[in-house]
């Protein structure tokens, strides 16, 4: 058994291809919220402390100077 399309078919990508641009933003627009959901939580319990790169240490006093030294690859165990 044959079915018989009347009119014009559309191409499947072209109707899958927004579906796939809105899930794609709507997913790191969700992602960056939560991510920043919980920088604001973390930054309300922030406790200064001592992070470290081989032998040298510095104490962090806020989140923003924490997630700079981890960017910079300093760590919470001092490493000998």
């Amino acid at each position: 058994m044959q079915l018989e399309f009347h009119g014009q078919r559309e191409p499947l990508t072209h109707t899958l291809q927004p579906m796939r641009i809105w899930l794609r933003v709507s997913t790191v627009k969700t992602l960056t919220t939560l991510r920043n959901l919980k920088r604001n939580n973390m930054a309300k319990k922030f406790k200064t402390h001592m992070m470290c790169k081989k032998d040298k240490c510095i104490k962090v006093t806020s989140m923003a100077e924490h997630f700079k030294l981890k960017k910079d690859g300093y760590t919470h165990t001092k490493k000998k």
